[in-house]
């Protein structure tokens, strides 16, 4: 069984939404158990007007709360009953496999360093996204845990990440591309230089080379590295574009009852193929190189996404287990 806690008070939506997606989890997987952590008195009225089965949930005590507007550091200092540092202290202590927030990301990228703790020899833990492209998705880090790194950092990322791959789909050797603005391995800043020829002299990395921009959508490589400035630039790029898309469609089936007609006859099919542009069917973002499996949603997720969250937890740990 694996175990999972998740910040029933973290994000947006929390915690109706939290609470929905656990429910909607524990009736799809045979194989989790999750602990809801947070304020008790405000999560178990809400989770007694779902059923379920009463051995899978578990709510855990935690009277405060990290705001998005806090501190990282400061947080994680002085709200030690928060339900975030609650929760990965039992990450640390064994008590669960996984811990889940869609909180605030500053807070929790500290408190999964001092908390859950490093792998032995790691020094920067990445976030890790997905991506979509045209063949399927990419892995993206870092996705925005540490701005500025150096070199050793970028082949670290590469390492972390061929790792979770192979983990989570038990796909071998995956291939890993440095994002530039060019391909040649002459071309970008000092940091993707040495980087590259860091990466290149690595043999345990499939490193092809350089990934500008426009391969990033067509799925030039499996794993892509790049320093968290950069990285978060792009998911936000993406996100943003992927709603200017959208609006745009929207906007051009309003335009006549001829494309409000079409817009019905292609709607199902059209939500099929948007569907693998919608972040929130991919669940969470893992933050690698720790002790424990720690994962970030969205601030504004919902069920889906907290669903398919913790179901990817399912997944990777008992990927990791079978090895």
């Amino acid at each position: 069984m694996i175990k999972v806690a998740i910040d029933a008070m973290g994000g947006d939506n929390a915690p109706e939404e939290v609470v929905k997606g656990v429910v909607s989890a524990v009736k799809k997987s045979q194989d989790v158990q999750v602990f809801l952590v947070g304020r008790q008195d405000v999560v178990e009225p809400m989770l007694k007007a779902s059923e379920f089965d009463t051995n899978k949930i578990t709510v855990i005590n935690a009277a405060e709360v990290i705001e998005a507007s806090d501190h990282p550091v400061q947080a994680i200092r002085t709200k030690k009953d928060s339900s975030m540092a609650v929760g990965m202290k039992m990450v640390h202590n064994g008590e669960a496999d996984a811990f889940i927030s869609a909180g605030n990301s500053g807070a929790l990228m500290v408190g999964a360093q001092v908390l859950v703790g490093r792998e032995k020899g790691i020094d920067r833990a990445p976030f890790v996204c997905v991506l979509p492209h045209a063949k399927g998705t990419s892995l993206l880090l870092d996705a925005g845990a540490n701005v500025d790194v150096r070199p050793e950092h970028i082949v670290t990322f590469a390492k972390l990440g061929t790792e979770y791959l192979e983990q989570s789909t038990g796909k071998k050797q995956p291939t890993v591309g440095l994002i530039n603005i060019g391909t040649e391995e002459t071309k970008g800043n000092e940091l993707t230089k040495s980087a590259y020829e860091l990466l290149k002299a690595d043999g345990d990395i499939n490193f092809i080379g350089n990934v500008e921009p426009t391969g990033l959508t067509a799925g030039a490589a499996d794993i892509l590295v790049c320093d968290g400035f950069t990285g978060n630039t792009i998911i936000k790029m993406y996100e943003g574009l992927g709603k200017l898309m959208l609006g745009t469609v929207k906007k051009s089936f309003k335009k006549s009852l001829m494309t409000k007609i079409g817009a019905l006859l292609v709607k199902d099919s059209l939500k099929s193929e948007l569907k693998p542009f919608d972040s929130h069917e991919y669940g969470g973002a893992p933050i690698l190189g720790l002790k424990g499996l720690v994962m970030k949603t969205h601030g504004n997720a919902k069920e889906q996404e907290f669903t398919n969250t913790i179901l990817q937890c399912v997944e990777y740990l008992n990927n990791r287990r079978d090895i």
